[in-house]
């Protein structure tokens, strides 16, 4: 092999590790935000908590596309990937949860509510790791989906009455850990095109009506599908 193949092959394995490495700093300021939401809601910055929250599902989504577009996938990756998960999107929203509620209701039941939460959080992301997707479908609701609804949650009822959240909070943790089979949010993309202007002209009318008619919608997707696909 000569000099010159010798070099362009070089110049390929180190742009293959460049992409690689960007991909996983991507990852890392995932977990950076999440980490970030964390000690915000412990300081009850609650809106900036779900900023940094907003950014970590972002930072998601970007490093999954960039993974997919340079072909770098590495089990290193997927397990950083897992790490920051659990961090932004399982951990940083059962603290929101519980500094949101702190004080209106019983920190037994918080502490009840929470560990339903983490664990089915672990459990979907341990079970995501040895039986990936098929076919852009989740078994069990994933925790970026949780993230977005208790962001959406926050932001449309941040009065919210404690003894519901808590209830919504465990009903999360257990549909991540069940066997219904929720969508990619990707696939909301083959909705007819008409339902994303209607959607946003509906929150504009009623931002907190049209927020938990459409968490409520997602929530029941997993179900609806599920029975589906069982009887096709």
């Amino acid at each position: 092999m000569g000099a010159r193949a010798i070099g362009k092959a070089g110049h390929v394995i180190f742009r293959k590790r460049l992409k690689s490495q960007i991909v996983s700093l991507v990852t890392g300021f995932n977990l950076v935000f999440g980490t970030a939401a964390i000690i915000l809601a412990s300081r009850n910055m609650f809106y900036w908590a779900v900023a940094c929250l907003v950014l970590a599902m972002l930072l998601d989504a970007c490093d999954g596309y960039l993974a997919r577009k340079w072909g770098v996938f590495s089990d290193f990756g997927a397990e950083l990937d897992s790490l920051a998960d659990l961090t932004s999107f399982v951990v940083a929203n059962a603290v929101l949860i519980f500094f949101w509620f702190q004080g209106q209701v019983s920190v037994v039941l918080q502490v009840l509510a929470g560990i339903v939460f983490l664990l089915g959080g672990a459990f979907r992301l341990a079970r995501f790791n040895v039986e990936p997707t098929q076919g852009g479908i989740f078994q069990g609701m994933p925790t970026t989906g949780v993230a977005i609804l208790i962001s959406a949650i926050y932001l449309a009822h941040p009065d919210l009455d404690p003894l519901q959240g808590l209830f919504w909070q465990t009903t999360l943790g257990f549909l991540m850990i069940s066997n219904f089979r929720y969508p990619k949010l990707t696939k909301l993309g083959k909705l007819p095109k008409v339902v994303f202007p209607l959607f946003f002209v509906c929150l504009y009318l009623n931002f907190a009506l049209t927020t938990a008619l459409g968490c409520l919608a997602y929530v029941i997707s997993g179900p609806i599908l599920t029975l589906k696909t069982g009887s096709d």
